[in-house]
């Protein structure tokens, strides 16, 4: 699979901001703790540092390189997060992604997956979809039951009438699904 077909869904300007403040926050993060951490332990062995205030501003750094690292490996679980939910975006052929199907290609529970996509739709990390949050929430795809988007690459669904049970079914353009009523192969050519 290439990065652009994977990736169709995502917000390039907002992951790659996301990209930067990660990198920023664990190169300055690795520095304070690294940096004011060798200055703790050299505080604990030199009395007179530690009364000249050295051990309260060490600790103070220290924990605050510690912050940023764990708000960047936050960040980079995040992004990692959207690339993995876009894929299953990408793949999936009637344009309503729902929560069960997520959680079971991302192994994930399905609370998980709602706290991660409600901050990443809030965050505008995705596009050409949107996030339906009433019952039954689910992700609905661009060109999926009337939402569109202006981006040709998006793919586009067909409402499809299966040959054999007569069930509409909603499946994307130029591909081949098994009927979720009667189980017959319904194609959208």
């Amino acid at each position: 699979m290439t990065s652009g077909s994977s990736e169709r869904y995502l917000s390039k300007f907002r992951l790659t901001r996301g990209t930067i403040k990660k990198h920023i926050l664990l190169i300055t993060g690795a520095f304070l703790t690294i940096f004011f951490g060798i200055a703790f332990i050299l505080c604990l062995n030199d009395e007179e540092l530690a009364e000249d205030g050295g051990l309260a501003l060490s600790v103070t750094f220290l924990v605050m390189g510690v912050f940023f690292l764990y708000r960047g490996f936050l960040c980079s679980a995040r992004i990692i997060a959207a690339r993995q939910y876009s894929v299953v975006f990408d793949y999936d052929q009637n344009g309503i992604v729902t929560l069960q199907e997520i959680a079971s290609h991302t192994g994930k529970t399905e609370e998980k997956v709602t706290r991660e996509l409600n901050w990443l739709f809030r965050r505008n990390i995705f596009s050409g979809c949107h996030f339906q949050r009433q019952d039954p929430p689910c992700v609905i795809l661009s060109g999926a039951w009337g939402v569109s988007d202006s981006d040709e690459d998006m793919p586009q669904f067909k409402a499809v009438t299966c040959p054999h049970c007569m069930a509409v079914v909603r499946i994307r353009e130029g591909s081949t699904v098994k009927c979720e009523y009667c189980g017959s192969d319904v194609s959208a050519s």
